[in-house]
């Protein structure tokens, strides 16, 4: 059994690494990103990109300043591991916003079904909001449907070990 997060931002970053599928990435134009040196101290040196460049999309994580850092692997021979690339840099990029948006709110909803919520009156994530925004709101409409949500997983799970031998017709005989 998969263990299922149970905070705003765990939620948030499962999402966000759902959608991390590989896609080729390439910077739109020259800009200065942390890359990170695994055998260096300290990890991170900020390097300027001509805008050539291509990218995998790999992984995120939570940031201290910004919602979500995104972790992009070179796909060419270079001396870094991979870049980081800031959630508010990511508006560069439309089809990576639109497609990280889009699966944030994809998530989102099923969250709102986990949680048993009515989806006509539940708020959405719209194609049209930027990352950011799209984190605000979702971080804005999960923290009050986490309760619900672990509430419903607890239910389910006494339905179904309730249920886990009604079908075996030796249980309970001598």
């Amino acid at each position: 059994m998969s263990q299922q997060p149970d905070t705003t931002d765990g939620h948030l970053l499962k999402a966000i690494i759902d959608a991390c599928d590989g896609r080729i990435i390439q910077i739109p134009a020259p800009m200065a990103v942390a890359a990170v040196y695994p055998e260096r101290s300290p990890p991170f040196k900020t390097i300027k990109l001509k805008g050539t460049e291509e990218f995998l999309l790999a992984g995120a994580r939570i940031g201290n300043r910004q919602p979500v850092i995104l972790k992009l692997t070179p796909m060419d021979a270079v001396d870094y591991e991979a870049i980081e690339l800031e959630s508010n840099k990511i508006t560069q990029f439309e089809a990576l916003e639109k497609h990280l948006v889009d699966h944030l709110g994809g998530y989102f909803n099923l969250l709102l079904g986990e949680a048993g919520a009515d989806g006509l009156d539940a708020p959405f994530i719209s194609s049209g909001h930027s990352l950011n925004g799209a984190i605000i709101i979702f971080r804005r409409e999960v923290e009050p449907l986490l309760e619900r949500i672990k509430a419903n997983r607890l239910a389910k799970a006494e339905r179904e070990s309730a249920l886990a031998y009604a079908d075996n017709d030796a249980w309970g005989t001598w």
